[in-house]
């Protein structure tokens, strides 16, 4: 009788592999609030992230972005 050849480990598709693990410096769950020193003004807080990656959640290959975040603050 032939030996038996060892069964492959089944192949995860991308949306079966875990997510990456977020480093705990790189959170907060920590929101600072404080008062708008002019309220009555409408300032435009911009953030600008040029460059951006993570990877794709079906590839696992890298994706770049920019992002660009306006806000106007409230009280």
């Amino acid at each position: 009788m032939p030996a038996r050849m060892p069964k492959k480990p089944a192949r995860q598709t991308p949306l079966e592999r875990p997510a990456p693990a977020v480093p705990a410096s790189a959170s907060s769950k920590e929101l600072q609030v404080f008062a708008n020193p002019a309220p009555e003004r409408d300032d435009v807080i911009r953030f600008d992230v040029p460059g951006f990656t993570c990877p794709c959640p079906l590839t696992g290959q890298p994706d770049f972005a920019r992002f660009t975040i306006e806000i106007v603050a409230d009280r």
